[in-house]
């Protein structure tokens, strides 16, 4: 069972790598019908940055709002009391009916990975613990919705289906698993996952999953694989999108995880490729990115290789740090050591800046009112002075503590910048950095809620 185990967190490790987005499938997909080219060619708004700012603020309270509806979802409510009843005590599932070896399942995810092994197991109040019958349909747990109730009024059912691809000739890959969720009778709740497999390879080439709940919400996500990789998510709420995801490009994505797993990924560059996609928030903001990721990737190894480089020639000594003579003879080869060193910091972050502005275009979008926020850029900025306070104490032939002979020179880093329409600019985390931090917090909260 654990190649049925492995599969599945390779499933949701693989979502979560790729959560910058996937394929418009005309008539299936979750999506909502975003022209990204359209989108581009908006106009700058006329709104200045402070006046654009409290519009964005005044929106994410409706957002917040939609979030807080979430945690009284009667589904959310059940899903969660019934993972805190497996972690009271597991139900016993049995990889060979001869051996008896038990497999020991104390969550939902869990019993979703181990769905093939059927049976309905109820919740028995007195004994705090499982009643198992035999079932040759499905997996069924019948327990209460409510947290300190007594009335068994929820059930979730659970059914999968195999594939004919099989793995090391033990076990079928998973083609689907579908999950409903039943509260005083009433459906509240459904979970199905899907995947396509070619050619016997047990890593699918397309997945999908869905959520949607009986009071309105909907989570989906799909990853596929092909000539244009791709991946979207989106969460709604009675048809109100909350938040949207998509990212689309030609990357070779089976060869890089193949090349990956053999640590053969070095400068593999010929499988890369453009990469766009956009990142919506409730209906409206709407953030739009094209990323050169063949040019930009190497562009960014060939300055930190060169950095590199020109940092082994100015600290010889590092490869024996505790030999004087190594050092002083670096030293007396180059006074002004620290004064270069903060010159080799500023190139790289200018170098890394101009790399990011010239193969990376990022854009804020109003979609609704029909006009770009501003455009993304990067700049090299100080971030912070470096102190040496370490002395060589040629007596001790060692490296010691001094607060006397000193260094000091700038360290940088290279800061996203938001460009308006009227040429103002402003570092994008001061701009973002009151009203939307509790926009993300509750965003997180929600994640967690429909984990």
């Amino acid at each position: 069972m654990k190649y049925q185990k492995n599969f599945f967190a390779l499933v949701f490790l693989f979502a979560g790598l790729f959560l910058l987005g996937c394929k418009k499938d005309k008539d299936s997909d979750g999506l909502s019908k975003v022209d990204i080219d359209k989108i581009s060619k908006l106009p700058y708004s006329d709104l200045s940055p402070d006046e654009q700012k409290q519009k964005l603020e005044k929106e994410s309270l409706a957002f917040l709002e939609l979030c807080n509806a979430a945690q009284s979802s009667p589904a959310v409510e059940a899903f969660q009391n019934l993972n805190s009843l497996l972690d009271v005590t597991g139900v016993d599932f049995f990889e060979s009916t001869s051996e008896k070896s038990a497999i020991k399942v104390k969550s939902v995810k869990a019993a979703i990975e181990y769905s093939e092994f059927y049976a309905v197991f109820t919740w028995n109040v007195s004994k705090r613990d499982w009643d198992m019958t035999p079932s040759t349909t499905e997996l069924k747990f019948v327990f209460p919705a409510k947290k300190g109730s007594t009335n068994n009024n929820a059930a979730l059912s659970i059914k999968a289906a195999s594939s004919n691809v099989l793995v090391d000739e033990l076990i079928y890959m998973p083609k689907s698993v579908t999950c409903t969720l039943t509260v005083s009778n009433k459906e509240e709740a459904k979970i199905e996952f899907s995947a396509d497999y070619k050619n016997n390879n047990p890593l699918p080439v397309k997945t999908e999953f869905k959520l949607s709940t009986g009071d309105g919400y909907t989570y989906w996500w799909k990853i596929e694989k092909g000539n244009e990789s791709q991946l979207a998510m989106k969460m709604s709420f009675k048809n109100q999108i909350m938040f949207e995801v998509l990212f689309k490009s030609g990357i070779k994505l089976d060869e890089i995880f193949d090349l990956a797993l053999n640590d053969q990924l070095d400068n593999q560059y010929n499988l890369l490729d453009k990469a766009n996609g956009y990142i919506r928030l409730m209906d409206d903001l709407t953030m739009v990115y094209k990323v050169d990721l063949a040019k930009f990737a190497p562009k960014s190894e060939e300055i930190e290789a060169d950095y590199e480089k020109k940092m082994a020639q100015l600290h010889p000594e590092w490869a024996d740090y505790n030999n004087w003579n190594t050092v002083k003879q670096a030293w007396d080869k180059n006074e002004n050591r620290y004064k270069t060193w903060g010159q080799y910091e500023k190139e790289r972050s200018d170098k890394n800046a101009k790399a990011f502005n010239d193969y990376v275009e990022v854009a804020l979008f109003s979609t609704k009112d029909k006009f770009k926020i501003a455009d993304m850029i990067q700049y090299s900025k100080i971030d912070s002075e470096y102190w040496d306070y370490y002395k060589w104490d040629a007596t001790a032939k060692m490296w010691s503590l001094s607060n006397v002979d000193t260094k000091k020179f700038d360290v940088y880093d290279n800061v996203p910048f938001l460009k308006f329409g009227d040429k103002t600019e402003v570092s994008a985390s001061v701009y973002f950095s009151e009203g939307f931090d509790k926009l993300e917090k509750k965003l997180e909260e929600l994640l967690k809620t429909f984990d």
